[in-house]
C-alpha cells in the first residue's frame, strides 16, 4: 500500500536526521502536534480522495531518489 511504503520512508527520513523514531511514535506526534478545526479536516479528506498513488511518492528521500511503489500487496489473486 504506498500510504504504509511513504510513511516507511517518513520514519527513515526522521531516523536519519537522529529522531530514532518508528510508525506508530511518528504519527502520534502528527496527532497531538496539530488540531486542525473541522472545515480543515473536511477539507483533508475531500483531497486525499482526489489523489492518486503518485499523490504518496516521497520526493527524493535520503539518497536523493523518489520512489514508486505497488498497488497490490503480496497475496493471493484477487478473485480467487
Amino acid at each position: 500500500m504506498p500510504l504504509w511504503s511513504r510513511l516507511d520512508e517518513l520514519v527513515e527520513q526522521a531516523n536519519h536526521a537522529g529522531a530514532s523514531t518508528n510508525r506508530a511514535e511518528l504519527i502520534a506526534a502528527w496527532l497531538v502536534s496539530e488540531t486542525p478545526t473541522a472545515e480543515v479536516m473536511r477539507q483533508r479528506v475531500e483531497a486525499y480522495r482526489g489523489m492518486r498513488v503518485r499523490d504518496a511518492v516521497v520526493d527524493g528521500g535520503i539518497d536523493g531518489k523518489s520512489r514508486i511503489y505497488s498497488l497490490r500487496q503480496a497475496g493471493r489473486p484477487r478473485g480467487t
